[in-house]
Formats: structure tokens, sequence, C-alpha cells
């Protein structure tokens, strides 16, 4: 079902030509995809969303969610094999995260951080309680830019995945 999902919120813009894919760095490059796939990771077992994190530009809007990696044995050095997919045309943004459990306490994280987002309109879950990978679809409000890239460990702070988010000013 997920990967339907998925093959469906880019059926927009598979039909006006290709999409690009891009290979998630390691840090802010400030290079943003009106359309395209981000992938990045690497296959894991038994990982999970220990929390998510928002915050906004007062300034210019912008908006990011940094998703925070863990696992039950130990904390992860990267986050799991992941590909964001973003479609311009039908204003979606899927997060596929494989081998990735959201926790409840992320899951009610990202709902109430995303009531208040001025870019965001609606969140839904496509995984399966059976299923170990995590699927969610962001309905964007308007037509988006997005970046996304990965974060190391640090003291105290696990891996992360980042999506950053701005209005497109095409």
């Amino acid at each position: 079902m997920k990967r339907l999902l998925i093959i469906f919120c880019l059926a927009p813009a598979l039909a006006i030509g290709s999409i690009e894919v891009q290979k998630a760095g390691t840090d802010k490059t400030g290079k943003y995809q009106s359309d395209g796939i981000f992938a990045g990771g690497f296959v894991q077992k038994a990982l999970k969303i220990i929390s998510i994190r928002h915050s906004r530009q007062k300034r210019t809007w912008d908006e990011r969610l940094v998703f925070d990696y863990g696992s039950d044995e130990n904390n992860t050095l990267r986050p799991g094999f992941f590909q964001v997919s973003h479609s311009d045309r039908s204003k979606t943004i899927s997060i596929d995260l494989q081998e990735t459990r959201l926790t409840d306490q992320a899951r009610a994280q990202l709902l109430r951080h995303l009531k208040g987002s001025r870019l965001i309109k609606s969140v839904v879950f496509v995984n399966s309680k059976d299923d170990d990978d995590t699927a969610l679809v962001l309905q964007a409000r308007s037509t988006l830019e997005v970046e996304v890239f990965e974060l190391p460990p640090s003291i105290g702070t696990p891996a992360r995945l980042v999506i950053d988010l701005r209005e497109s000013h095409q």
C-alpha cells in the first residue's frame, strides 16, 4: 500500500518529465528542489524515531522538521535508509523510513507541531502496525521547495534526518 501511495503522489511529476533523484548529503547546502527524490541513510534493523522537532524562521517562514533516530540496542551512527519524494504539482512530500518505527511520542509531536505550520496543511500516516517501515505523506498548503540531509550523532544528540521546507519562489 505504501509503495503505491508514493507512486500515486509522484504520478503528476512523472507525467510532465523526469524526476531527479538526489543523494541526501550530510550537511546543509542550501540547494532546494521543487520536484524530486532525496535518498540517504543505510539499511539497518530495528530503528525508531524517538522524537520529531519542528522550527520556523520568523523572518522567512521557512520550516524545518528534524527526525531523531534511536534503536533498542544503542544509538545509530546514521539514519536508516530513507526516501523523501516531493511533488510540487500535487503539493505532497512522501517520507519513507525503512526498518524504522515511529514511536507514539514522535507521532504525537509531529501532529502537535504541524497544527501551527504555515506550510503544511496535514499529515497522513500510511504504515500498518505490523510493519517496521514508516511512511507518511505531508500535504502542503502551497508549492514548496525542499532540501533533505542527514546529520551524524554528536554529544547528547542522536543521528538525524532533516527536512527543510520553504515556499516556492517561481
